[in-house]
């Protein structure tokens, strides 16, 4: 079982609220910054040792919470758990993927192709407290329409890839397609970016999503819109006969304005250094089947 640093004030505070009735778990949680499994830890080794929800504040005494920490907390002579020991022994590669720019996420799937596995809230503070990594950007919540009404699509260069048909190497884009509302995502790769690349990856979606979604929001795509502008965009011909054949609305992402389809414009990103970055493929094909 995995373990987070839990400071006493944050224990106190958690049991501090569940003495006062917070409703459930995850009200405790959310109040707390602390996971809804560890105070259900905490609350259940404070229980044991006699703690009485109707007994008061007074309670919390300093030797109830050092014996409510020394019954949940594993024992760590360097002040770090097991997964972070393990995770010591392979430091200098783990840096050396940091300093690719690799995501934790992808450097937790380099760890378990090693046979090597932690959790990743211990990789994440294990790679920025050891290996130089950034800290997460703040995410600004946006509201979401009704389900099933928009997909968000967006063109992101992968890399380089040798194509085994033409015998070079070539650039690989991906078109990435999200849902709005359940998040769920679709990727088409493909070796260009014209009209007939993107029909081909949105009839692809159809059958992935198992239906065609009534509004479609692209960012400015040249083989979408032949010329953005800030409230009238052209449409190109052949791409507007493609949607009025399969029945869904354009509404193309304003100039410039990145928050307009932020549903697909992190994901990008996250395809590019998850999926794409670091792999190597047979061909497009082979790499379209482990998208």
């Amino acid at each position: 079982m995995a373990f987070r640093e839990v400071s006493v004030t944050q224990i106190r505070e958690v049991l501090r609220r569940w003495i006062r009735g917070d409703d459930g778990l995850r009200s405790i949680a959310l109040g707390t910054g602390v996971d809804r499994k560890t105070v259900r830890r905490y609350v259940d080794a404070a229980v044991a040792l006699g703690l009485d929800r109707s007994g008061g504040e007074d309670q919390l005494t300093d030797e109830l919470i050092g014996g409510i920490c020394e019954a949940v907390r594993p024992a760590r002579p360097n002040g770090h758990g097991a997964a972070w020991e393990l995770l010591s022994s392979h430091e200098d590669a783990i840096k050396a993927w940091v300093d690719d720019d690799h995501t934790v996420a992808k450097i937790g799937d380099f760890l378990v192709r090693r046979g090597v596995g932690v959790p990743e809230r211990t990789l994440q503070r294990f790679c920025v407290e050891r290996c130089g990594s950034g800290k997460p950007a703040t995410t600004v919540r946006v509201a979401d329409g009704d389900p099933g009404t928009e997909l968000q699509t967006d063109f992101g260069r992968m890399g380089i890839m040798f194509d085994p048909h033409t015998e070079r190497r070539r650039v690989v884009h991906a078109l990435i397609l999200v849902a709005v509302w359940s998040r769920h995502m679709f990727v088409w790769l493909t070796f260009g970016q014209t009209t007939s690349d993107v029909i081909a990856g949105l009839d692809a979606a159809w059958s992935f999503f198992d239906g065609v979604f009534p509004i479609l929001i692209p960012d400015n795509l040249s083989p979408v819109i032949t010329k953005a502008e800030p409230t009238e965009p052209r449409i190109n011909d052949t791409f507007l006969g493609y949607a009025q054949d399969r029945g869904f609305l354009i509404d193309a992402a304003r100039v410039r304005h990145p928050k307009d389809k932020p549903r697909v414009e992190r994901q990008v990103p996250f395809v590019r250094g998850r999926f794409f970055k670091g792999e190597e493929f047979v061909d497009l094909a082979d790499a379209q089947r482990r998208a």
